[in-house]
């Protein structure tokens, strides 16, 4: 008899990275209370096992992130999340440490939006079905000057080979 249980082995590293993505992009997406600017964390403790003194909150409404595919932080920690079509930086205009607004920086991403994000210097690499596309002037803090596709689209049917 074949043993079909599955085993997710947390201490792998890639493991790891794919559980608080996954908890980030939940607690953007799917809170529904709007924060307001001087409000405190929505806390979402009870919906998760968590270690004693850990806590996750709810840090951004879905005004700010959009239809979330993909979430990074950047070398200043700041908050990155490939939407349909754009890249959103998020904003915490009043240091409170929730974000209330975006700044979108990044256009023209194909009809499923990026999948993978990387930023590297002065540059954002954004992978989707459309291939790698390459963005500049990332310091700049301004809207990000899209430079092309780097190699051939993928042969993905959408999305789900492009992460």
């Amino acid at each position: 008899m074949t043993n079909t249980s599955f085993i997710f082995n947390l201490s792998h590293p890639s493991n790891k990275v794919f559980i608080v993505r996954c908890l980030l992009l939940f607690l953007c997406l799917f809170a529904s209370k709007k924060i307001q600017a001087e409000a405190a964390p929505i806390y979402v403790d009870t919906q998760f096992e968590l270690p004693s003194g850990f806590h996750i909150y709810k840090l951004a409404e879905n005004s700010a992130t959009g239809g979330s595919y993909d979430i990074v932080f950047d070398g200043q920690g700041r908050i990155l999340v490939g939407d349909t079509t754009s890249v959103r930086r998020l904003e915490d205009k009043d240091q409170d440490g929730l974000y209330e607004s975006h700044k979108v920086i990044a256009t023209g991403l194909g009809g499923r939006g990026p999948q993978g994000l990387l930023v590297y210097g002065d540059n954002l690499y954004a992978v989707g079905g459309d291939g790698v596309q390459l963005y500049s002037g990332y310091e700049s803090g301004d809207a990000l000057k899209h430079q092309g596709r780097l190699g051939a689209r993928f042969n993905t049917g959408g999305d789900h080979a492009a992460h």
